[in-house]
């Protein structure tokens, strides 16, 4: 059966009316509120349903921005950052119907930042060309295969060149993983499809160098059958056969990290079932057997981060209990019991994604975590950010060109 996240929200019709840095109760998670890593939240107004948030420097200034992929609306709101943890009234573009992942890349690698959404309605992404100044082009639309509920880009082929990754739901069951070869000017090859197994639902997708063979894997979290796929990289464009490993529950978000700091990647799942799934990597495509980790109500999203500047990898939630909840990691691939902070209005704003950047100079990472019955995005700054002038272009290397995952 076709998953679709939107039927979360009937949603009302108008933006709601937030005021800045004003800190929401928590639902009833069962999970310690913290108050050390991250400040109270700010909710910034955002299109109706918002499905998922992205963090990239639009502007060419080195200050990370955010874009938001509104469901309701078929658009993303841009959010430019003030270069002091907040953020610029939204700007709206044109995506396509029923958005819900967008992906931050430069597609024609000239150090401008452009966009690919996923149309989860319109069984495609749009390609949104960005003008180096945190405008976009109109959205130009791809095929990929039905109901697409995540992207990602990588450079598949080691040429310098991202390629396109999507997660596709499917109609019958029949989920799928789309792979666009780009060609290096912001177009892309069409579509090569790779199976992903009956009744799957391919949720969420990562990609990363699992063996250390300097190409690049897919993985995929398969909420429908409760497991992660790995498909191995050849280092031309092309995947070859998946490894399937079970993880349990419902894994609705992957992520990858070093979680124990020796060179080895991880896998970390988000599990609806109210907890956070790790599988330790062996380095070479193939994992341990899984861990499960208390990770708060319902989680829907996680990052991996080092958001206490420990040297240890910690991971970030968002959850149903209308809250981020934090997880600090031992940096032994185990975890300590999750924090949780406020997100959205309260009770019944349902966080759906989350990301992380560094939304001031010189601070700690910072969380953004959207809102689909808010209608806003949630900014959590970290406590050990330095809120001040931005450098100017050029005084510094900046993220014209967004790091390749």
């Amino acid at each position: 059966m076709r998953r679709l996240r939107s039927a979360q929200a009937a949603l009302a019709a108008g933006l709601l009316a937030v005021l800045p840095g004003g800190a929401s109760a928590a639902g009833a998670s069962g999970v310690p509120r913290a108050s050390g890593v991250f400040a109270p939240k700010t909710d910034y107004p955002v299109g109706h349903n918002p499905r998922a948030v992205a963090t990239g420097d639009l502007t060419g200034s080195g200050r990370t921005d955010l874009v938001v992929a509104d469901a309701a609306d078929g658009t993303v709101s841009i959010l430019l950052n003030n270069g002091d943890g907040t953020f610029a009234p939204r700007r709206t573009y044109p995506a396509g119907p029923g958005p819900s992942s967008v992906a931050v890349g430069d597609l024609r690698g000239i150090g401008v930042s452009d966009l690919v959404v996923a149309d989860q309605d319109g069984d495609g992404v749009s390609v949104l060309l960005g003008n180096g100044d945190g405008t976009f082009r109109p959205p130009r639309r791809l095929a990929t295969g039905p109901h697409p509920d995540a992207v990602a880009l990588g450079d598949f082929r080691g040429t310098g060149t991202l390629d396109l990754a999507v997660a596709n739901l499917g109609d019958f069951g029949d989920g799928s993983v789309s792979l666009l070869l780009g060609n290096g000017d912001g177009t892309f090859q069409p579509a090569r499809s790779y199976p992903t197994g009956d009744n799957s639902n391919p949720a969420s997708i990562a990609l990363a160098d699992l063996g250390g063979s300097g190409n690049l894997d897919l993985a995929v979290a398969l909420d429908g059958v409760g497991e992660v796929a790995v498909f191995p990289g050849n280092g031309d464009g092309i995947l070859g056969a998946p490894t399937g490993y079970r993880v349990g529950g419902i894994p609705v978000s992957l992520a990858v990290g070093d979680l124990r700091g020796d060179g080895r990647l991880d896998l970390v799942l988000a599990d609806s079932e109210n907890s956070a799934r790790v599988l330790l990597g062996n380095g070479d495509r193939t994992f341990r057997p899984v861990r499960s980790y208390p990770a708060g109500s319902a989680p829907v999203s996680v990052v991996v981060g080092d958001f206490t500047r420990s040297g240890a990898a910690d991971l970030a939630l968002a959850t149903g209990g209308n809250s981020a909840t934090l997880l600090l990691g031992n940096r032994d691939g185990t975890f300590r019991a999750p924090q949780s902070y406020p997100t959205g209005s309260g009770d019944h704003s349902t966080p759906d994604r989350v990301a992380a950047g560094r939304f001031t100079v010189g601070g700690g990472l910072d969380l953004a975590v959207t809102n689909a019955q808010d209608d806003t995005v949630s900014v959590l700054l970290n406590t050990a950010d330095r809120p001040g002038p931005w450098p100017r272009p050029g005084a510094a290397e900046s993220s014209r060109r967004p790091a390749r995952r």
